[in-house]
């Protein structure tokens, strides 16, 4: 979230940007628009919660988050949180610090129950009043609120642990609730629900689950002694199925012309807790301490969750509360642990890395390398952790490390030449040949500098038609090796030539070969170009580079032949035989002037990523999209030339946390449209 603070004489005015991609609006005005949020982000009593043992999540009308906890109210609004605490000199203050359940009408009434009382909120003045809960002498009694729900009817009921069910009424003026005689065969009810077809279901803590009809007939369910007290949570789907899921036993659905319910294959023993449809009417199940699963009612099949939160393991938690927010952010009650919010993911960017918990396969170094060679193995190179091959994208099959041998742990460049060898470039000790039978690295002893000291940090290599592989190293500059001779040639000084063909500075990041055989050099000083056809560095006005000052990371060649460069200082566009025309900015739409990589999909847009986020640049448009960590991505930061297109269309791009991969044509399109709402106001900072 981004909060701009704007000054008029003593009166702050804090307002906020928002757009319409991820979770919800801030403070006052809030609306189903999206913040800026952390992907899966955990929220506990280390900085924001209350209380960690949570009992419902639940959001209102205006887009707060209320959590319920044991130890107090917490709300909230997309950029902090509020704590509510029992004040016992304040009888607006909440009645409990154990707060029970949270609910809100169809007219914006939001009420909260607790352990000894029920209460409605008032937004205007924040304040919490007192809703008198009556008993059939017309009593008051303090008792333990579980749940409310409103019937189709308008009908407001509040179900109790140990006074069963009342109906909220107003009386003078006044909100209060009343018992209702004998509604229900039992007195202890943890959950009230009204399903589509206006039944009205009963969860009790002593009885099973209770059905009752429009015409008042009670059906009783889950009575037998081993289903007794055990029943959790209910919920229906849009087709208007009913679930109901027990602690012990597991997930049901119920058979409406049979009037019975069946239990879930899958689900058998599953301790269930809490139940959510999602909008894609999926089911959300979480257990008692076996954390998330995924009914899907189509396929009959329950699933483990396939979130992949940053060092998070779901599989033994206690997932008490599950909610979707209105913009579609899944919100998990955690017994015990915290409040955790896990951002709608429209796009499908698939990632490999430390923070996946099924695919974590690649260590947790930074990845500065990616190559998916013709055996479709995906290597992976990574700066201190050595070389890894996977397949399928979930299988380790191969990790070459230093560990004690003359290896290189850290990879800077990973290609395929002509023959179906794998070339690796190491940043301290050289070029090597991958043997993949011995699983070891065969170094090319040959490739020296003028000092004969061997080249190190060859951070690009790539192939001619002539079967010569070029060699780019940072520091020691350029050379090529001939695959069939096995002989090294140093490039930096043309034989022959004048003084100043010579390649400029030997500070190489990445290569291409052109489609009209030339050599693209991208340096820390510009870029040279070797046209290997004449064998020389300068171009027709005597010139042997372009781009003084400019650090060039990345570069690639349309399918028109026109050069896109990839620079500190933003993305060039250099038509095919003429100088540079467009340069492209943070300014004109871009992440970052930063460009790490370029690929292209099918449909001939540019992918960059950058040191903060992917970016899609449509040709035709001139339009940039961008994509960040809270869209999918495993983070903002990617690695210099580490990028890779694969020819089923899938890109590959490295970056400090991973390796993220995905096909562009299943990346959506962002809505922009911006909401600017005053969230606050402050005289003199108060």
């Amino acid at each position: 979230m981004v909060i701009y603070t704007f000054y008029m004489k003593e009166i702050i005015i804090k307002i906020t940007h928002l757009k319409r991609s991820t979770l919800l609006s801030a403070f006052i005005c809030l609306i189903p628009i999206a913040t800026y949020c952390q992907v899966g982000n955990l929220f506990s009593t280390d900085g924001e919660l209350s209380s960690s043992l949570i009992n419902q999540i639940y959001q209102d009308d205006k887009g707060y988050i209320w959590i319920a906890t044991e130890d107090g109210l917490d709300r909230y609004d997309g950029a902090k949180f509020t704590i509510f605490k029992q004040k016992n000199k304040d009888s607006t203050s909440i009645l409990n610090n154990y707060v029970k359940s949270v609910f809100q009408d169809s007219k914006g009434g939001l009420y909260f129950g607790f352990f000894n009382g029920l209460q409605y909120f008032d937004h205007a003045t924040e304040q919490f009043h007192e809703i008198s809960l009556l008993t059939e002498d017309n009593t008051p009694y303090p008792a333990h609120v579980t749940s409310m729900t409103e019937r189709k009817n308008g009908e407001i009921l509040i179900s109790s642990s140990g006074q069963g069910i009342f109906k909220l009424l107003e009386s003078n003026g006044k909100l209060v609730a009343r018992k209702f005689p004998k509604m229900v065969p039992s007195s202890y009810l943890t959950g009230i629900f009204e399903d589509s077809h206006e039944n009205l279901w009963a969860l009790s803590q002593d009885r099973g689950l209770f059905k009752i009809t429009k015409n008042n007939k009670i059906h009783e369910y889950f009575h037998e002694n081993e289903y007794e007290t055990n029943i959790s949570s209910i919920a229906e789907d849009e087709k208007g199925d009913l679930y109901v899921g027990s602690l012990t036993k597991g997930l049901f659905k119920y058979d409406r012309g049979k009037q019975k319910f069946i239990i879930i294959e899958d689900s058998e023993n599953l301790p269930v807790k809490s139940l959510f449809v999602t909008d894609n009417n999926e089911i959300l199940v979480g257990t008692d301490g076996m954390g998330l699963k995924i009914y899907d009612p189509v396929k009959n099949k329950m699933s483990l969750n396939d979130f992949s939160i940053a060092n998070f393991d779901f599989t033994k938690t206690k997932i008490h509360s599950v909610i979707q927010d209105e913009a579609n952010n899944l919100w998990l009650g955690i017994y015990q642990k915290g409040a955790l919010l896990i951002p709608d993911k429209t796009n499908n960017f698939g990632y490999i890395g430390y923070q996946s918990l099924n695919k974590n396969i690649i260590g947790s170094n930074s990845v500065i390398s990616v190559f998916k060679d013709n055996q479709d193995v995906l290597w992976v190179g990574t700066d201190g952790d050595g070389l890894y091959g996977i397949t399928n994208l979930n299988n380790q099959e191969f990790h070459l490390d230093s560990n004690g041998s003359r290896s290189s742990a850290s990879i800077m460049s990973i290609y395929q030449d002509s023959e179906n060898d794998l070339w690796i470039g190491t940043y301290l000790n050289g070029l090597a040949k991958l043997d993949r039978k011995k699983r070891e690295l065969q170094f090319i002893e040959n490739l020296k500098d003028e000092q004969e000291n061997t080249v190190e940090r060859v951070y690009s290599i790539i192939e001619d038609g002539q079967k010569n592989l070029w060699i780019g190293s940072l520091g020691f500059g350029l050379y090529s090796y001939d695959l069939k001779t096995k002989t090294a040639q140093n490039h930096n000084v043309i034989e022959g030539g004048t003084a100043y063909d010579r390649l400029h500075n030997r500070w190489i990041n990445t290569l291409l070969l052109s489609s009209d055989n030339k050599l693209y050099i991208g340096t820390y000083d510009g870029l040279s170009i070797l046209d290997l056809e004449e064998n020389t560095f300068l171009d027709g006005e005597g010139k042997n580079h372009i781009l003084n000052n400019k650090i060039v990371y990345s570069l690639y060649e349309d399918e028109k032949f026109n050069l896109w460069i990839g620079t500190s200082e933003g993305l060039l566009y250099k038509p095919y035989k003429d100088t540079i025309t467009e340069i492209y900015t943070t300014e004109d739409g871009l992440p970052s002037d930063v460009i790490s990589a370029i690929e292209k999909d099918s449909n001939n847009n540019l992918w960059i990523s950058t040191n903060n986020g992917i970016s899609k640049f449509e040709l035709q448009s001139k339009e940039f999209k961008n994509y960040y960590f809270r869209d999918g991505l495993q983070g903002n930061e990617f690695n210099k030339n580490a990028s890779y297109a694969g020819e089923n269309g899938r890109l590959f791009f490295g970056s400090t946390n991973g390796v993220t991969f995905f096909d562009p044509s299943e990346i959506t399109s962002k809505d922009s449209d911006v909401d600017l709402r005053i969230t606050g106001f402050y005289l003199q900072d108060k």
